[in-house]
């Protein structure tokens, strides 16, 4: 047997600092975000008189926003501008919600703000009975947001990590974005075979697609930049911070403020709400969430391309001062 240098030991050391570190912040992340979930400020749109939208916006809860009728406040919950209206007119108040777009907002409208109004509870967005808590846009991300960094990962260690050179960055990227494309729909469909998700099909899958192309773009410029632990990074920024702050599980107005301001600017976030809204919201636009995904796609491709051509032009002058 061969005898361990210092060199291994202290690799073998920092390897599993690093796996400890992320399995630690894997636990306090999850914990964190979602063990005590708070309404923080609900965009509430409120129909109806001053007084009513000023006790109701006097609560840090909810965040009002007028609208001039019922009918207006309720079509803004459908285009996903609210998490939920208040609307009070001459007969009984009615809350409406949208279960759909997640149901831990729905179930605060329903046992907070009812009930202190007396109020009847209308769901415009209700989920089916084989997902009724809406997991199945949360767990099909995951997947996704997995096939990315792990398909980033694999092809690296097949074909290198940290490659030199723009065109082979390029053709890894490339079979990247036929994963991408085959996972988008594949997923999908598995899912839909046990019932969810039944809705707008093609559209969901090639949202998949971006979904998984930008982990993957993003993981592959983590790895040109530090390699193998840029792994590591792409982990922590996807899965452990990533996955607790989607709003998958908890929406974003229930989370504490790190997690809270994660949720739009990481693809995980964007591809959930980009699922909920083509499955159950055909009158929300999604055009915000696409933006969030194809911004972290091209600057994954841009970063990997630009670290690739770097490290070739600085391998060809060390071979030219060598010769």
């Amino acid at each position: 047997m061969e005898p361990v240098t210092r060199r291994t030991a202290l690799r073998a050391a920092i390897a599993c600092i690093g796996v400890l570190f992320v399995g630690v912040a894997f636990a306090a992340s999850y914990v964190g975000a979602l063990h005590e979930p708070k309404p923080h400020r609900i965009p509430l749109a409120v129909a109806g008189p001053d007084a009513v939208a000023a006790r109701v916006g006097g609560s840090p809860a909810f965040a009002v926003h007028r609208y001039a009728s019922g009918p207006a406040a309720a079509q803004a919950v459908r285009e996903r501008h609210v998490d939920g209206a208040l609307i009070v007119g001459d007969s009984r108040p009615t809350v409406v919600v949208a279960s759909a777009g997640g149901p831990s907002v729905a179930d605060v409208l329903r046992s907070r703000l009812a009930p202190q109004l007396h109020a009847t509870v209308s769901d415009v967005a209700p989920l089916p009975a084989n997902d009724a808590r809406g997991l199945a846009a949360f767990y099909v991300v995951v997947a996704w947001t997995v096939t990315g960094y792990l398909g980033a990962t694999f092809l690296g260690l097949l074909f290198g990590i940290r490659l030199s050179g723009a065109a082979r960055i390029g053709w890894r990227l490339l079979a990247l974005a036929c994963l991408s494309l085959a996972a988008g729909f594949a997923t999908l469909a598995a899912v839909r075979a046990f019932g969810p998700l039944q809705h707008a099909y093609v559209r969901t899958s090639l949202a998949g697609a971006l979904a998984v192309f930008a982990v993957a773009a993003a993981t592959v410029a983590l790895q040109s930049v530090l390699g193998l632990v840029g792994t590591g990074v792409a982990i922590v920024v996807f899965v452990v911070l990533g996955n607790p702050a989607s709003g998958g599980i908890f929406a974003a107005p229930l989370l504490p403020g790190l997690w809270r301001s994660l949720t739009p600017v990481l693809p995980t976030g964007a591809a959930v709400e980009t699922v909920r809204n083509l499955s159950f919201f055909p009158d929300a636009s999604s055009a915000a969430h696409l933006l969030t995904l194809a911004a972290w796609a091209a600057g994954g491709c841009a970063a990997a391309v630009a670290t690739g051509a770097a490290r070739a032009r600085f391998v060809e002058r060390k071979f030219n001062e060598a010769v």
